[in-house]
């Protein structure tokens, strides 16, 4: 819907993976509010389905970084008990 709002950002998006520039300007021309603003502009309840959707995604992204530091963290504690079981097992 925001491409077809505004043609012009047809070309960023088609070649946002050719450049580091051209990825930098793909992140500025489709940020979320931009999209949510776009949505709304067509359909208010699709911006407001849009929007739960957006921040449960955000939700579970933030809660699986955290989950994965703590499994990080035991593999990292569990990584030296080897040799404590080793001198256990003389």
């Amino acid at each position: 819907m925001t491409i077809f709002n505004k043609p012009e950002l047809e070309a960023i998006f088609t070649n946002r993976h050719v450049s580091a520039a051209d990825i930098h300007a793909q992140k500025e021309a489709f940020r979320i509010s931009e999209i949510r603003n776009v949505i709304e502009s067509f359909d208010p309840q699709l911006a407001k389905i849009f929007n739960e959707l957006y921040q449960r995604s955000a939700t579970t992204l933030r809660s699986l970084a955290f989950s994965s530091s703590s499994c990080l963290s035991r593999r990292i504690s569990f990584g030296s008990r080897p040799s404590y079981f080793l001198f256990q097992l003389k």
